[in-house]
């Protein structure tokens, strides 16, 4: 399995490519995924939000913004992002996830 130091490894590759590549979406939802893994959750947060910016329909984002926002009980922020994801989504199961997770957070 993969150690926490090859995962620190690939965030410092991936944060060196993002530097000579600042505006590609691509490579940044890979930053805030490798930033995930290694719990940095406020640079992953960040690094989501840039995505958005940059490819405002982009469900994966979305999704983990919904989740991050939930476990920092950032609850307004959590339902306007699974609204939009709800709203993106073409997969029904996919679309469900986020229908439950905006009811539960309704409650």
């Amino acid at each position: 399995s993969v150690t926490h130091e090859q995962k620190e490894r690939t965030v410092s590759a991936l944060e060196q490519d993002v530097k000579t590549d600042p505006n590609n979406a691509d490579l940044l939802l890979h930053l805030a995924f490798a930033y995930r893994k290694v719990d940095k959750i406020d640079e992953a947060q960040t690094t989501f939000e840039k995505v958005l910016t940059l490819d405002t329909h982009n469900r994966d984002a979305l999704y983990m913004l919904g989740l991050i926002y939930e476990k920092k009980h950032q609850t307004q922020a959590a339902i306007d992002v699974w609204k939009r994801y709800v709203g993106e989504e073409t997969d029904l199961e996919k679309q469900n996830i986020g229908k439950k997770h905006l009811h539960h957070l309704s409650q």
